[in-house]
């Protein structure tokens, strides 16, 4: 797979970020990152680019926590109906 280098801007400083994704998708979450710390700069202005860099991670950090807990709360309803089904299906005779 190759590297791909793609020159991005975050926060009004420029970076060169590498790595195996799609430019586009490097692209993508760069302006992510970019966009939470400008929404946050509005929320603290006397934060440092530094400070703004760190809320953007917990905050990013928070929002995978939560889809954690959602992918697992989903996989564990989708263990009980296979469960259900299974047990439904039990006894009966298998269709030719």
């Amino acid at each position: 797979m190759s590297t791909n280098r793609v020159q991005v801007t975050i926060y009004q400083q420029e970076y060169t970020l590498k790595g195996e994704a799609p430019e586009e998708r490097i692209r993508r979450l760069a302006s992510l990152v970019d966009s939470r710390m400008w929404d946050l700069a509005q929320r603290y202005p006397r934060a440092t680019a530094q400070q703004l860099a760190i809320l953007a991670a917990l905050h990013f950090a928070e929002e995978l926590e939560k889809l954690s807990q959602e992918h697992e709360r989903a996989l564990g309803l989708l263990e009980k109906a296979w469960a259900r089904q299974e047990e439904a299906g039990k006894g009966k005779e298998p269709e030719p």
